[in-house]
């Protein structure tokens, strides 16, 4: 039992001599918008009471592309090798443009429409989906909506309504 306690003591002295560090990284806006500037921060390691500014080793942000990365910092204080990494998030939030291309939105009853479409813009999904959404009956007097709804590939959507007016 005895030989039980002075092990424990012993690896307790160890434990509290190992050195004990944190990281701070700098403040920092970690997510961005495809396409801006980023500002990389730095990282410090904290050890045994005195700081260390860590060095950049790795940082392949593409602000340009839309995802995730890891910026990665080191630093080696007494023969140990310390790394922090900070996450960036490249994203799009902004929604697609959408307008109406100019056409004939007024018909007789029981003639023919054609749809003239809308113009799709996105900052950066070239080729958005487009979903129409119409009621028009031709062979009813009224006046409808077609509504076109535009998403772009990271779920970003604008809406856009015409209106379609059949008379006699």
């Amino acid at each position: 039992m005895k030989k039980i306690i002075i092990s424990l003591l012993f690896l307790l002295t160890l434990t509290s001599c190992s050195g004990k560090y944190s990281f701070e990284l700098e403040e920092s806006v970690d997510t961005i918008e495809v396409y801006s500037e980023y500002e990389v921060k730095g990282c410090t390691l904290l050890f045994k009471g005195d700081s260390y500014e860590m060095e950049l080793v790795e940082n392949n942000l593409d602000a340009d592309t839309v995802g995730q990365y890891i910026i990665t910092y080191e630093k080696e204080v007494r023969n140990e090798l310390y790394t922090c990494q900070r996450m960036v998030f490249v994203t799009d939030q902004t929604a697609p443009s959408v307008t109406l291309n100019i056409g004939v939105d007024h018909v007789q009853i029981n003639t023919t429409w054609t749809d003239s479409g809308v113009t799709v813009t996105d900052n950066y999904d070239q080729s958005p989906t487009i979903q129409v959404n119409s009621n028009i009956l031709l062979d009813t007097v009224g006046v409808y909506e077609v509504e076109y709804v535009v998403t772009d590939e990271s779920n970003n959507q604008a809406i856009i309504t015409r209106t379609v007016s059949v008379f006699e």
